[in-house]
């Protein structure tokens, strides 16, 4: 973190260093040329994508700079990125909303956290002339990218909203101050998972999660919320996806555990990768509690967890249908994109052919159909898409409300009129956190004082089918509403059927000790976790007429203890 920090600092200097002589430009040093997708406007949105998932250093042996080049192909980042566009078009058409004033974007690909944050710094400029920035800038996926990109934006007052970035962290308006976020706070996810084991009355369950942002951090506020509430953790298991052992060390804490429950609190290329190592059969039953990132992607089904996570349960982002979506991303044709070579690579690995004649390969045409084929572009099912277009219009509102004028004066701040021409980020900044709007069906969208949305949640149950196939059902059983009450933000939906991990048609127990019964006391085991409490029968003389008494009373002289020690008896005379 601390090379991180010091590499913003340099380019910071760079950036934000007043040359003496107004025709000397600002320069960016270093690699440029992260641009993908550009259309021009009155105002520009940008936007971080990883187009690409790896970034690997060829080493020229000291004779030049190591070059850098990404690999790996992020088919769901294509689909943010092309949810941007779609809705920048849908809101340029649109009479009612900028009033003639055209949006335009410049979308970047980065892969890494150096060349995120150079497409970053090329997002908030224009070539060599820093004086016309994107007005707003949307991404990134990853949490930790996104708390780097917003050390850099947030020194310029440039407003960031990220779709995914859900760590709690980025609510510190102290460090982050210009960060905004479409989904909800992993706070609000950790709070509805406390609540939905409270009401399974699971106060006994094992923790697996990766050394990821979302993960460490997620898991360390399960635990303090948790211990607030009575649950107890077991074990902890931090998955190394480089440990050879990791597939033993599940396995066999899993085996010798005593709690009958699971968080699985993880991102979904973790998830898919503990899944690819660990033998499914291997393990014993558990019921599995998923994180969000995860819990709702049915292609965890192909590698072989059926009997994992069967009965697995977990919040997801709520599925909206944005109506002229799926027929634009599924429309995507590379002619539409002639410049970009991005496209022209995902279209070869989606139809595995080449634009270039090939030994190996059939030859592409361009007019292959993308509703034949199977991937996270194509997935209907993408949740998180709906961030991304209740993020372009937030700024899309946001401009809308900065521009209004009467009597030369703007009717929200009481501060001058601002011309299209003259919009600075800062401006945005400020009506970015006065909007209210309800988009999709009525799905209300806002920005509290830390840049948070509203949370919602759907609570989804995994219910494989009883063939031997390994499809799955992943059916919505509750949903979760920060904006109600304390105490009524968790419901249930009516008349729907939970599947357990054990095939029971009770929810599991999962403590580490029952309760203490009535005849008995309740004292603490200082060994032990809180849950894992010591029960002594009362002593000669004295009852305790409840469970988990914390001590026992003597009877007057009058009366003795019955036989269960649970009541005080008349003597006989």
């Amino acid at each position: 973190m601390v090379a991180v920090m010091g590499w913003i600092s340099i380019i910071l200097i760079t950036l934000l260093v007043k040359s003496k002589s107004e025709e000397q430009a600002c320069k960016l040093i270093g690699q440029t040329g992260y641009l993908e997708f550009s259309k021009d406007g009155d105002l520009i949105i940008g936007g971080i994508f990883s187009l690409n998932r790896s970034r690997v250093l060829d080493n020229n042996g000291y004779h030049a700079y190591p070059s850098p080049f990404c690999t790996r192909l992020s088919p769901r980042e294509l689909l943010f990125a092309r949810a941007v566009i779609f809705t920048v078009a849908e809101i340029n058409k649109n009479s009612a909303l900028l009033n003639g004033v055209t949006l335009g974007y410049r979308l970047y690909n980065g892969c890494g956290t150096q060349s995120l944050l150079r497409a970053a710094l090329e997002a908030i400029t224009e070539g060599e002339s820093c004086r016309k920035r994107v007005q707003a800038l949307i991404g990134h996926s990853s949490s930790g990218i996104s708390k780097a990109i917003n050390l850099l934006v947030g020194e310029l007052d440039i407003p960031q909203i990220s779709h995914l970035s859900t760590c709690a962290c980025l609510s510190d308006r102290r460090i982050y101050p210009t960060f905004f976020r479409t989904v909800p706070s992993d706070q609000f996810q950790i709070s509805a998972l406390v609540q939905l084991m409270k009401h399974f009355g699971w106060q006994w369950l094992g923790i697996i999660h990766s050394d990821e942002v979302y993960s460490s951090d997620g898991v360390a506020e399960f635990i303090k919320q948790g211990k607030a509430e009575g649950i107890c953790v077991e074990y902890v298991i931090f998955y190394n996806r480089f440990n050879t052992e990791i597939e033993h060390i599940v396995t066999e804490q899993l085996k010798s555990s005593t709690s009958s429950v699971v968080l699985l609190f993880m991102s979904l290329s973790h998830t898919r990768q503990l899944f690819k190592k660990v033998d499914g059969n291997k393990l014993p039953r558990k019921q599995w509690i998923g994180s969000e990132d995860w819990i709702s992607q049915v292609e965890l089904a192909s590698l072989g967890s059926k009997n994992v996570l069967h009965g697995a349960m977990g919040f997801a982002l709520p599925q909206s249908i944005i109506p002229g979506l799926v027929e634009f991303i599924l429309s995507l044709k590379p002619s539409d994109e002639p410049e970009s070579v991005m496209i022209k690579a995902f279209w070869e690995s989606f139809f595995e052919c080449s634009f270039s004649p090939s030994n190996s390969r059939k030859l592409c045409t361009g007019d292959e159909d993308l509703r034949t084929i199977t991937s996270a572009y194509t997935n209907r099912e993408v949740r998180s898409v709906r961030n991304v277009y209740t993020a372009v219009y937030s700024i899309a509102h946001a401009l809308n409300s900065l521009l209004q004028c009467e009597n030369g004066l703007n009717p929200t701040t009481g501060k001058h009129c601002v011309n299209k021409t003259d919009v600075q980020p800062k401006q945005v900044l400020e009506h970015l956190k006065l909007v209210d709007f309800t988009v999709l069906n009525g799905h209300k969208v806002s920005f509290d004082e830390n840049g948070d949305s509203v949370a919602q949640y759907d609570l989804l149950n995994w219910q494989y089918k009883e063939d031997d196939s390994v499809s799955v059902n992943v059916i919505k059983i509750g949903h979760y509403d920060s904006s109600f009450p304390e105490g009524h933000r968790f419901r249930f939906t009516p008349n729907t059927t939970i599947v357990w991990a054990f095939n029971s048609t009770e929810p599991p127990k999962s403590v580490c000790q029952d309760a203490c019964p009535a005849g008995s006391r309740k004292a603490t085991n200082k060994r032990a976790p809180v849950c894992c409490f010591d029960c002594f029968e009362c002593p000669e003389g004295g009852i305790s007429n409840e469970t988990d008494s914390s001590d026992c009373f003597l009877c007057t002289v009058e009366f003795w203890p019955n036989e269960k020690k649970d009541k005080c008896i008349q003597k006989p005379t």
